[in-house]
């Protein structure tokens, strides 16, 4: 490892490594990371900087910044502002152009590019807030460094040993990454989550943007009928709740103590119910549509040729499963809800039988949305939000 001294540095005089890869993703995690540097740029300026920045020296006779990027580029903004900040050596308060004329800074001697970017990783990664997103960040970087002969700056297994993650873990994420239209984008600013993500490797890449389009419609059209099954039931309740009152009020004025205590409890049983359920409905309304990895499934299944090598994503065994499912859960007296919040029906019976019959060949329909169109008809719906296929 190179070499380092302490040194006093004009953080005018230090420039900021520059990212290589996709600009789109990049772009994404700065935007993500805007309210973070909110933070760091209201800590520095209450209590100083508390963790020095790391540099190494530049060709050009300045630094380049090895290790502290956000906490540089808080204090550029405070020099640039000037309000009163907190000055650590006088332990008063004073100009931030004054405060930070000058810095403490870790200056790194005789530093390549790949200790540079090897202890750039570490540091983060020390972290304890590291998320799933800041890793793939780091493994892209550093898959894309290259040396100055032209060829890669760190190999497979170097990155496995820094990233701490398996070969396996490292060529999804490059295979997410290079997977074409809005993908990189979303998977920067968290829309998508890395495991949702890799469901769309089995994607047809010229068809990966419409099956998110279909999930995302798929997605708000869930989001949409939790909400409203949540109000209408906070809706029951009130009512129910205010029955309770009465009765209990008629009770404690003309009531035997059994019928005192029954109502009480009754109106009390209640009113915790009705407070989970404004709860539920107070997180359903701040609540986002998210993807999820069923919504994924179901939009490649349903659009053809989204799959790779298939017509559809939906096998035999999986929709007979499925129909043996449905069916079961009709048959018991307490049967379970499905990813649109409410329980099975005779109608999802039949989607699922209508389904299973196009996969084994048993109508004139050769993939789902054929199915679907002719489902909704006689069930005299609207259907779906589909997308446009052709």
């Amino acid at each position: 490892m190179p070499k380092s001294t302490y040194e006093n540095v004009n953080p005018k005089n230090i420039v900021f490594a520059p990212k290589e890869g996709d600009t789109a993703f990049w772009n994404a995690r700065q935007n993500l990371n805007d309210e973070k540097l909110k933070q760091i740029y209201q800590s520095i300026r209450k209590v100083g900087l508390v963790q020095d920045i790391t540099v190494r020296l530049h060709p050009n006779g300045k630094y380049q910044v090895v290790c502290g990027e956000q906490r540089l580029r808080c204090i550029l903004k405070l020099i640039q502002k000037n309000p009163l900040c907190y000055d650590q050596k006088t332990g008063n308060q004073g100009k931030a152009r004054v405060v930070h004329k000058t810095l403490r800074a870790k200056v790194l001697h005789n530093c390549s590019d790949k200790d540079a970017s090897t202890i750039s990783v570490a540091e983060n990664l020390n972290r304890d807030d590291v998320s799933e997103i800041d890793l793939m960040a780091y493994c892209i970087d550093l898959t894309e460094k290259k040396a100055e002969n032209g060829q890669p700056l760190y190999t497979r297994a170097d990155i496995e040993d820094i990233i701490g993650r398996s070969a396996t873990w490292i060529s999804q994420t490059m295979n997410l990454y290079n997977l074409p239209g809005k993908v990189k984008k979303m998977l920067g600013t968290g829309e998508l989550q890395r495991t949702v993500a890799l469901n769309l490797l089995k994607v047809d890449p010229a068809r990966v943007d419409q099956v998110i389009e279909f999930a995302q419609a798929l997605s708000v059209e869930d989001y949409e009928k939790g909400r409203d099954r949540i109000e209408k039931e906070v809706t029951r309740l009130e009512g129910e709740f205010e029955t309770a009152e009465i009765e209990e009020a008629s009770a404690d004025a003309m009531g035997t103590p059994k019928e005192k205590r029954q109502t009480r409890t009754a109106r009390s049983q209640l009113d915790k119910m009705l407070n989970d359920a404004k709860s539920r409905q107070e997180t359903a309304r701040n609540r986002k549509s998210r993807l999820s990895t069923d919504l994924i499934q179901t939009a490649a299944s349903a659009l053809p040729g989204a799959l790779k090598g298939k017509a559809s994503g939906l096998s035999h065994k999986l929709l007979r499963s499925m129909v043996a499912d449905i069916q079961e859960h009709l048959d018991s007296k307490k049967p379970p809800k499905h990813r649109c919040g409410k329980a099975y029906d005779a109608r999802d019976l039949r989607l699922a039988q209508a389904i299973l019959k196009m996969s084994i060949g048993q109508t004139q329909d050769r993939d789902v949305l054929g199915v679907l169109a002719h489902f909704y008809a006689e069930e005299g719906e609207p259907g779906w939000p589909l997308p446009d296929v052709a």
